[in-house]
């Protein structure tokens, strides 16, 4: 899904235009902290490819079940190319959303394959 923003980011520059993605501050901690992309590293005043606007909800606990508006908080803006190598700028860029944060070593797949019974058995071949 995270794909998709940076492919419609890309979609809006080609056609001239911006997308401003607006998510939650835990969903944008979650990303700097499981992908390769710190949003750190992008803190922005100004509008670039890649835009995203983080809120948070503050102290809900707070809020009263009658108020009608929850306030916002923590509000940042990111923004920064969709591939920074192609302008020349720091390695890296909005790209690296989509790459694994961790790459486990194969052979925990093996392990965990042959940890398991079979679910069934294929009939023998013959004539």
């Amino acid at each position: 899904m995270v794909s998709q923003l940076l492919v419609k980011s890309q979609v809006g520059v080609e056609w001239g235009g911006k997308t401003i993605w607006v998510m939650q501050d835990v969903l944008a901690d979650y990303i700097s902290s499981t992908t390769a992309l710190d949003l750190e590293d992008y803190v922005a005043d100004r509008p670039d490819e890649v835009n995203i606007i983080t809120v948070g909800y503050g102290d809900a606990s707070l809020a009263k079940a009658s108020a009608k508006v929850l306030p916002l908080t923590n509000l940042r803006f990111f923004s920064g190319p969709i591939s920074a190598a192609s302008r020349g700028i720091k390695p890296g860029g909005f790209v690296d959303i989509v790459k694994a944060g961790f790459v486990p070593p194969v052979e925990l797949l093996w392990k965990a394959l042959f940890r398991k019974k079979p679910c069934g058995t294929l009939p023998p071949r013959g004539p």
